[in-house]
């Protein structure tokens, strides 16, 4: 237990040092499901730090620590490196797992509709799809459809389409 706490401790230290910002330590081990395309691990937390490695959708990281205002989280990846990812961009593995990518369906727009990195409104939209827009269904969370247009992988929500 006390090894523990000096751990945490000493990256809290580290933390505030390296980046001049206060950090919370994440519950153990907590792991959080990468929804965009590809999240780019940073040497700080913020756009302006540098870029440190890439990191594929649907790729779990393990939450170290979390910035005070909670838009970053501390992270480690499965390789074993660690930076800050923007907390909008993962997600808990329950809420949006990899989808296969054998298509269950083909869906039609029914008007315009937001094509976005994650199942919700808070995710940032890669672009607006034109009504009759044709996409395949790859998976499905909660009101939300995963979806292929082209090469592209995102998210539109259900009732914007129709299924054929």
């Amino acid at each position: 237990m006390i090894k523990r706490l000096n751990a945490i401790l000493a990256l809290l230290l580290v933390s505030v040092t390296l980046t001049g910002v206060l950090c919370i330590p994440a519950s153990a081990d907590q792991q959080l499901r990468v929804t965009a395309s590809w999240l780019r691990l940073r040497s700080g937390p913020g756009t302006g730090y540098s870029i440190l490695t890439k990191v594929k959708q649907g790729s779990l990281v393990t939450v170290l620590a979390s910035k005070t205002d909670k838009h970053w989280y501390y992270v480690r990846t499965a390789k074993g490196k660690t930076g800050w990812m923007a907390k909008k961009y993962l997600t808990t593995p329950d809420e949006a797992k990899p989808a296969s990518k054998k298509a269950s369906s083909v869906a039609v727009a029914k008007r315009k509709v937001n094509f976005r990195t994650g199942p919700s409104k808070k995710y940032d939209v890669i672009k607006l799809l034109p009504a009759g827009q044709s996409m395949v269904v790859v998976g499905k969370t909660g009101a939300w459809y995963q979806v292929v247009i082209g090469k592209q992988t995102g998210y539109v929500m259900k009732s914007h389409v129709n299924l054929k």
